[in-house]
């Protein structure tokens, strides 16, 4: 399988997962009276990945992204690793919660990337992990009264 079929046939899959993210979050409840519900923050998040994913799948049948076909076996690990981090954060966000998980995501996940930090790149990487899930809280928690899971070490 080259390149421009892989790419076509990921994008496809993360097209389908945003239109099953956001069908099955309705579930959930989208609004709980004047407040965003649960199923508020997957339903916008799944109509992303998927209005992304169909601009991605028209790009690729239109031959507008210079893709190598070579396939680099560092890339396919890295993606692996990445894939892994985000399945444990979904895994353990409940025991640790959503601040801390998010703080040690964006820190592995630039770890895995650029295995060597410089001292910019540590300075943005920290201050984006602590950032983050900080401005999420804001918004979410605070500003939307939306409950962000805190994890039972810190309920």
């Amino acid at each position: 399988m080259n390149i421009h079929t892989l790419d076509k046939v990921f994008a496809l899959l993360l097209f389908l997962l945003g239109i099953y993210i956001t069908t099955t979050s309705v579930e959930y409840g989208y609004m709980q009276g004047t407040t965003p519900g649960p199923g508020f923050f997957p339903f916008w998040v799944g109509l992303l990945i998927a209005g992304l994913s169909l601009i991605n799948v028209v790009r690729s049948i239109a031959r507008r992204e210079a893709l190598d076909n070579e396939i680099d076996v560092p890339g396919v690990i890295k993606s692996v690793i990445i894939s892994l981090l985000l399945l444990a954060f979904v895994m353990f966000s409940e025991e640790i919660g959503m601040l801390l998980g998010c703080f040690i995501l964006v820190l592995l996940i630039a770890w895995v990337i650029q295995p060597r930090w410089s001292r910019m790149f540590t300075l943005k990487i920290v201050a984006t992990a602590v950032l983050f899930p900080l401005l999420a809280y804001l918004v979410f928690g605070v500003y939307l009264n939306v409950p962000v899971p805190l994890g039972t070490w810190f309920s």
